[in-house]
């Protein structure tokens, strides 16, 4: 199996801790209330990686609201 490119150990691509960060950057950024152009990264590589984080946040949000409606229409 090829590993992800970014994985690989071409120096010029962005380290597992650089990504990481970058998805933390990117869900903390939707939790304050910051558009998914609020991207400050300029790799492309960091820059999905916000995107990612930033719609993982959203869609943790969009299931809390559904879990919380069901909770409530069962009352």
């Amino acid at each position: 199996m090829k590993p992800f490119k970014f994985f690989s150990g071409d120096k010029n691509n962005p380290t597992e801790d650089e990504i990481v960060r970058a998805i933390d950057i990117g869900r903390r950024a939707y939790l304050e209330g910051r558009s998914v152009d609020y991207n400050p990264f300029l790799r492309l590589e960091l820059s999905d990686a916000f995107e990612e984080g930033w719609n993982l946040e959203q869609s943790y949000e969009i299931l809390r609201q559904s879990i919380d409606n069901a909770f409530n229409n069962e009352l």
